[in-house]
Parts: C-alpha cells; structure tokens; sequence
C-alpha cells in the first residue's frame, strides 16, 4: 500500500494537464477531513491509507469501463466484446460501492481519472482490430494482476471493515477478470 501511496503522490506531483488539479483537490481535502477527525497519528496513517486505496480503486474502476468501452467499439472478437461488457459492468457497480463508502467516510473520490490511468486509456485509443485486442488483453492481465495484488493487501491490513469488506467482496471479480482475460489471451495466439 505503501507503493501506491509513492506513486499516488508521484503521480500528483509530476502530472499535467486538467486530471492533477483534481487529483490535488481530492488529496488535500481528503487530508484535511481525515487530519480534523483522526484521534491518532497511527489512525491519520491508516486513514489516509484507506482514503488513497478508495481514490485509486475509483479511478482504476473509471479507467476499467473507460477501456470496455473502447473495446466494444473497436474489438474485432465477440469473446473480447464479452468480456468488455463485463468489466464495464462489474467495475460500474464497484464505482458505486466506492462512493457509497467515501460518502459515508465523508471522503472525496476523484471525478476524473487519475494521470497514469488516462495515459493508459489514451494509449488505446488510435489502436483498431487485432492489434487492439491484444495490446487491450496483455493490459487487462497485467492491471488485474496489480488490482488483485493490492487489494489482498487491504484485506490483510485496513483497519476499517466497510473498506476490507469491499476488497473481500471485489477479490473474486478480480481473479475471474484475470482468469478470464488470460484464457482470450492464449487464444489470440
């Protein structure tokens, strides 16, 4: 989680464009909200922990229908379609769940996509056919691997039970996106 924080603030410190603002704006209120109501240093850390994990989860949900929907535009393959329905599906509703959270955690979450997830997005969207497909696989398998590694770390170390119950909850998802977008991986070759 620690990983994510670096990169989270990285990320805040090094992008450009309109998505920093409002990665700034969300980190800084969130900051101020968990600063005013955080009995203890330790519980500030964790909460600010909780607050980045729910923050990245959104955006990486946002960047996850944002590609299904290219995907069901430009794919070539039904089983690729399918599979893009889907994640647009799936990460719709954990979108939901998120702002269900932070609401009552009185948190922020982003509106936009985070920098290195619009850079993600952005690198697909000339990409057509075939060529599509697989680069928008190889990338599925890789950001799943990611997503699952992360949130096994908030299973094993949040504090807060709303937020490992998501994780929990959300896991299995992300195991059969992974399984399932490696099994039309080895069937593109």
């Amino acid at each position: 989680m620690k990983l994510v924080a670096v990169l989270f603030l990285i990320g805040g410190l090094t992008a450009c464009g309109g998505s920093s603002d409002t990665e700034d704006t969300t980190e800084k209120t969130n900051e101020e909200r968990i600063e005013a109501t955080a009995p203890t240093e330790a519980a500030a850390d964790a909460q600010e922990d909780d607050a980045e994990f729910l923050a990245e989860a959104a955006s990486g949900s946002m960047m996850e229908v944002e590609l299904g929907k290219l995907a069901l535009q430009k794919s070539m393959s039904p089983k690729v379609k399918d599979f893009a329905r889907m994640l647009v599906d799936d990460h719709t509703n954990a979108i939901a769940d998120l702002e269900n959270i932070a609401s009552q955690k009185n948190l922020a979450l982003p509106v936009a996509l985070m920098d290195k997830h619009q850079r993600m997005v952005n690198k697909f969207k000339d990409e057509t056919g075939k060529n599509f497909d697989k680069k928008y696989l190889d990338m599925m398998v890789d950001d799943h691997k990611e997503d699952i590694k992360e949130f096994q770390e908030i299973v094993e170390e949040s504090k807060d039970t709303n937020i490992k119950d998501f994780a929990s909850k959300t896991l299995p998802k992300l195991t059969a996106h992974l399984e399932m977008a490696e099994r039309l991986e080895r069937g593109m070759k």
